[in-house]
């Protein structure tokens, strides 16, 4: 229960916070207007935010698991949105479809996902 309390304490620091809501805004930003500038952006800010973590978590057996875990969930996550975004997309070629077609995959690992993870925040699952 220490642990969690500390990883609480690290996830609502103003530098992550700061760096979450940016990501946000910008990810908004990135729909909206779209471009490389947006997306490199939000590419960007993930690194920020990784490093930032990085340096705040003291590496233990107990973070290698879950972050295992989390990567193995998110994984699988993102090989089942790749999979049903093409399938999507040759559906929809081989219908009545006029012109240009373009489908966008999004992937969100669920609400399954915060009983691996009991810290995840609000601005986290924006994010």
């Amino acid at each position: 229960m220490k642990d969690i309390e500390k990883y609480k304490e690290i996830f609502n620091s103003p530098l992550v916070e700061a760096i979450e809501r940016e990501l946000i805004w910008t990810g908004h930003d990135c729909e909206r207007v779209g471009g490389e500038q947006y997306k490199e952006a939000v590419r960007s800010l993930l690194r920020v935010r990784k490093r930032v973590l990085d340096n705040l978590f003291s590496s233990t057996a107990e973070h290698k698991i879950f972050l295992e875990e989390f990567n193995q969930a998110a994984k699988t996550a993102l090989i089942k949105t790749r999979t049903q975004t093409i399938n999507t997309y040759r559906a929809l070629s081989k219908g009545n479809c006029k012109g240009d077609i373009e489908v966008n995959g999004y992937c969100f690992l669920g609400y399954e996902y915060p009983a691996m993870h009991p810290i995840q925040t609000d601005r986290a699952k924006k994010v």
